[in-house]
């Protein structure tokens, strides 16, 4: 291996730092230095001084690697503890257990999202988008077969015959299938959608003099009027 490869790899490992904006990033990266380094078992407390002769000196380095990602601000609030497990326990796990308490959030959102009739298909499908972005960033996947049947589940007390249609489909609709069916069924709704009865009058026609329409509307009047009367 060269020298420049070999200074690029240990630029690179240095450059990890903590951060909580790319905690899942920071979490893969460092979760895979200690393995590498056979220290997973020592920041875990597994393996202890009484059951490893060189404990010692993976404990120095498994916490010298925890330390160092830490920007400054961090490793202030971990500065009074001596141990890698005591790192890791008291600035990475309360970070990680809000990380699973997010996505977990953000799951139950996206399952339980409904479409409300009458509003934007559209937008409820943007939405939909955007939890799994969310998710993507997050390092956790759904991927749009799932977000195809969660589509499904959000409309079906809309269009439960199209749901129904779907569902029964072999092979399964993709998602992009999914989506034009649903925006298809929502512009039938709309361009099906009766016109608002006119209000009834209450004006009294001076044709018949009864209440309730207008002399145009009068159909005797039209009759009359046909016939030059």
């Amino acid at each position: 291996m060269s020298t420049t490869t070999t200074h690029l790899k240990e630029e690179k490992s240095n450059s990890l730092v903590f951060a909580v904006a790319n905690f899942n990033i920071y979490m893969v990266r460092i979760q895979a230095k200690i393995r590498s380094k056979g220290l997973r078992k020592v920041v875990s407390g597994e393996v202890t001084g009484e059951e490893a002769d060189d404990y010692d000196s993976k404990e120095e380095r498994a916490f010298d690697i925890l330390v160092n990602s830490l920007d400054d601000d961090n490793l202030a609030y971990v500065s009074h503890v001596t141990t890698s497990k005591e790192v890791w326990d008291l600035h990475i796990t309360p970070y990680e257990a809000r990380m699973y308490a997010d996505v977990s959030h953000i799951i139950h959102e996206l399952h339980t999202k409904v479409y409300t009739p009458g509003s934007c298909m559209q937008k409820h499908i943007t939405d939909l988008r955007g939890l799994q972005q969310k998710l993507l960033l997050m390092e956790s996947r759904v991927d749009d077969e799932m977000l195809g049947r969660i589509l499904q589940t959000s409309v079906k007390e809309v269009f439960p015959t199209t749901v129904e249609i779907l569902r029964s489909r072999e092979p399964s609709a993709t998602l992009d299938q999914i989506i034009n069916l649903v925006l298809s069924r929502e512009d039938e709704v709309k361009s099906g959608t009766p016109y608002k009865k006119k209000q009834a009058v209450k004006d009294i026609c001076h044709y018949c003099h009864k209440i309730g329409h207008y002399p145009f509307e009068w159909r005797y009047k039209k009759r009359d009027l046909a016939k030059a009367v």
